[in-house]
């Protein structure tokens, strides 16, 4: 694209810049190349400019220049400010520039630039600061400079409540109370940028990436990738209910409710890779669907090391049952004295028989595993028959124990986000 033809793309009748402000125009340090600089800052007569090029010709090139302050700049730098904000934070002028000379100048505002040839909204400098995750909030509520609070809140506690459920979950663990630090980072992400025409919100990385951490964000692209189509069963492991009900609940806290300012969510970011995911009240409804059918009683064999007892809510916690995540389990009569047993004896390996329902897995017997038992070589279901698995007592009503404190559970009903 010829000077000329980008020109004719300009709204009529702009400002022009007195060319004189930016003479020693001198390109000062190189933020981003291709073939040649497209990023950069430049010294002038008025100050440290950032410079973005917008258009090329075989004589020149259309560039975007606004001032940009030291702490703007290593914010940019840093990948927490996004290029397009720092262009546009203040003034802003487009100019041509041939052989490093300034021919022409106008005095613009956003609007002015021609559409394509800004960095989109939420653009890093760099693509390794791209964000990993993008939430961006639609409703007629939602209007530049009057966003409502409840829906800041309602995207940043979503987006950390749902990566929490995933990162238990891949962790094999859950967090009572208040978590510890370290653990707690993986899923408070920090917040890159905001964004006030719609809510938008861009988190950065987490601190660390780990095996475990990969894991919850393929699971996170599971439940956007079942979200985005109506065709697909229930994301996550049939064999394991346990982890489609972590995958569920950590959508559940991201899908807007039926009443409340919000009336779609999209997600983005490089932990969505490229699904594009759209949130609203229908997909909550969904979700409790598929929930609801997960009460459907499920006989299920575990195998793995009892590394807690609770006498006073019949619970033990299990250390990686089918090499999974650590799993509570709810003792019928029949399996509470056999396990604490074999807890207090320290037992290396244990079979619980039971069912999964209700979204919880109750035991009706404990025992102990045989010596030529190999749980990375056999199925507990093919390996143990069914005369130490009773039958549980149909009038029998298994205690509701509640999740730990902090656990975050789809309620019931639907919450305003108003």
């Amino acid at each position: 694209m010829s000077h000329r033809d980008f020109e004719s793309l300009l709204r009529p009748n702009l400002r022009e810049l007195p060319t004189q402000w930016l003479t020693g125009c001198n390109i000062a340090e190189t933020l981003y190349e291709a073939e040649y600089p497209v990023v950069f800052t430049v010294e002038t007569s008025i100050g440290l400019l950032l410079a973005y090029v917008a258009a090329e010709s075989t004589t020149g090139m259309w560039q975007v220049m606004a001032p940009i302050s030291g702490h703007a700049l290593d914010r940019l730098k840093r990948g927490t400010l996004a290029l397009r904000a720092a262009l546009t934070a203040s003034s802003m002028w487009l100019v041509l520039v041939e052989n490093g000379t300034v021919r022409k100048g106008f005095i613009v505002e956003e609007r002015d630039i021609p559409h394509g040839h800004l960095p989109l909204p939420m653009t890093p400098l760099l693509p390794e600061h791209e964000p990993v995750l993008t939430a961006r909030a639609v409703g007629a509520e939602i209007r530049a400079g009057a966003v409502p609070a409840s829906v800041v809140s309602f995207v940043a506690e979503g987006v950390r409540s749902s990566l929490k459920a995933l990162m238990e979950y891949s962790h094999g663990e859950r967090v009572s109370g208040a978590p510890r630090r370290r653990f707690r980072e993986l899923y408070d992400l920090p917040v890159q940028e905001l964004a006030f025409g719609s809510f938008q919100v861009a988190f950065g990385s987490p601190s660390e990436m780990s095996e475990e951490i990969g894991k919850a964000v393929q699971l996170l692209r599971e439940a956007l990738s079942w979200a985005s189509r109506n065709d697909l069963p229930a994301p996550g492991d049939k064999e394991a209910p346990w982890e489609q009900i972590a995958i569920l609940r950590a959508l559940y806290q991201l899908a807007p409710p039926t009443r409340g300012p919000i009336q779609r969510l999209h997600i983005g970011g490089s932990w969505a890779a490229g699904i594009s995911a759209t949130l609203t009240s229908t997909t909550r409804l969904r979700i409790t669907h598929e929930l609801k059918k997960l009460d459907d009683k499920i006989e299920l064999t575990l195998v793995g090391r009892i590394i807690a007892f609770d006498d006073e809510r019949s619970v033990l916690t299990l250390r990686q049952p089918h090499r999974g995540p650590d799993m509570r389990v709810n003792l019928l009569p029949s399996a509470f004295d056999p396990s604490r047993e074999l807890f207090t004896q320290r037992t290396a390996l244990v079979v619980v028989f039971g069912y999964w329902q209700g979204q919880k897995y109750h035991a009706t017997n404990v025992v102990e595993a045989p010596a030529d038992y190999d749980p990375d070589r056999h199925e507990p279901e093919d390996w143990f028959s069914d005369d130490r698995h009773p039958v549980a007592d149909e009038d029998y009503e298994p205690p509701d124990h509640d999740q730990e404190a902090g656990d975050d559970e789809p309620p019931d009903s639907e919450p305003d986000s108003g």
